[in-house]
């Protein structure tokens, strides 16, 4: 493998990673802000048991003479606030419950998920050429039709200022077979390198 392509494509890896991890936080920073939110109507809903427990005094106090023909009605109408507003109070504490994760999850995914679908089958195709090649390397080093794939894939490939510094004509280069060098920059283009020639024994039987 190629030390500065690998160095590369790690580099963009822990990138991309970065910037989900970062967005995920983000997302679940924003949900718990908003969630924060619902404290207003847990303590309306509060104050509408309050009320209601007010209410339910008043309605006793009715039951007295004299003054029940007054607090009757004062306490019918405190009874059905009351109870509007726990009613109310709940609702919103549940829009708020779903908002805050809609929120949440719309904040940490927008960024993320158009990226991860661009992002893992690119990678998943450069992992699978790379071993491609890899094995194609190991099994056809000497292969002629092999090394003129390879610099083929060079010349449609590379750009062009990196083939005028490895050839001035490389389709005629193709053309009469000196393909060596074309194809060493497309196995370094993928990120995969040959394996190194065995050592000529020495005169002990170790390489030379």
């Amino acid at each position: 493998m190629n030390p500065f392509r690998t160095w590369r494509i790690r580099t963009l890896d822990l990138v991309v990673l970065a910037w989900v991890i970062g967005w995920l936080g983000m997302g679940i920073y924003v949900g718990r802000d908003i969630r924060e939110l619902a404290q207003v109507p847990r303590t309306a809903a509060s104050s509408g048991r309050v009320l209601q427990d007010i209410a339910g005094s008043l309605q006793r106090v009715a039951t007295l003479p004299l003054v029940g023909s007054h607090v009757g009605p004062l306490a019918d109408r405190a009874q059905a606030e009351a109870r509007s507003i726990e009613v109310t109070g709940r609702a919103t504490d549940q829009s708020i419950r779903e908002l805050s994760i809609l929120l949440g999850v719309a904040v940490a995914l927008a960024p993320t998920v158009p990226l991860l679908a661009l992002f893992i089958p690119l990678r998943v195709s450069q992992e699978r050429e790379a071993r491609a090649f890899r094995r194609a390397v190991r099994q056809k080093t000497d292969d002629p039709v092999f090394e003129e794939f390879l610099a083929r894939r060079a010349a449609e490939n590379l750009p062009y200022h990196r083939l005028r510094e490895i050839s001035p004509d490389p389709w005629r280069d193709i053309r009469d077979g000196r393909v060596r060098a074309l194809a060493d920059a497309e196995l370094r283009r993928v990120g995969v390198s040959r394996p190194r020639p065995a050592g000529r024994a020495g005169p002990e039987g170790r390489p030379a």
